[in-house]
């Protein structure tokens, strides 16, 4: 099961982004400066702390709730996402609803999965107003199912390339068993696959 398309509402510069489509091993997000490439890896980076029970500490991280809704808490008041996951043989949906509330934080007003059983549309309600997503909670296979692969996603940013930068540091070859996120060990992880 891999995601393969995302929806997404009143998040940092993305208004309202309707059914983004993603190929099943790479995909290469190409456009002009301020046009909401890096707010996309964004709301990724969030949900690896929504799946880490980091949710508050990410809001706090980056600003408090008014710098993650669109053009403020004046003008949006929550964030809506819908990710849907296929396999071969079937069709799941994470949606959550993310409100303001007073400390400039947002919460978990709806949050649900929607997927077929035995060919009949299923759904499982799992939270309003939480700090923290249920879904580690519930107990329902497509909820682990779920779990599983969004706690896989990992966001890599390495952009700096002063000198002072990680990438240009010297590092230890062995240092290769995964891709750190700041990019330090590139070229002993490269290395790594360049032998096998």
């Amino acid at each position: 099961m891999k995601i393969s398309t995302l929806s997404l509402k009143g998040f940092k510069t993305i208004k309202h982004l309707e059914n983004l489509e993603f190929n099943e091993n790479i995909n290469l997000f190409i456009g002009a400066n301020g046009s909401g490439k890096s707010n996309l890896i964004s709301f990724f980076e969030m949900i690896s702390y929504i799946m880490t029970d980091s949710f508050q500490q990410y809001i706090a991280d980056n600003g408090f709730a008014n710098t993650l809704l669109y053009f403020g808490s004046k003008t949006t008041s929550q964030i809506e996402a819908t990710i849907k996951l296929t396999s071969e043989t079937s069709e799941s949906k994470y949606d959550f609803r993310l409100s303001h509330i007073a400390g400039d934080t947002l919460v978990f007003a709806k949050e649900t999965i929607n997927y077929q059983k035995n060919k009949e549309p299923q759904e499982i309600n799992l939270s309003g107003n939480s700090k923290e997503t249920e879904l580690k909670n519930s107990q329902a296979t497509i909820a682990k199912s779920l779990r599983k692969i969004l706690n896989c996603i990992r966001i890599f940013h390495f952009h700096d390339t002063s000198k002072n930068s990680f990438i240009k540091q010297a590092r230890i070859l062995e240092d290769n068993t995964y891709l750190k996120s700041d990019g330090g060990n590139l070229a002993s992880f490269l290395y790594r696959l360049k032998i096998g």
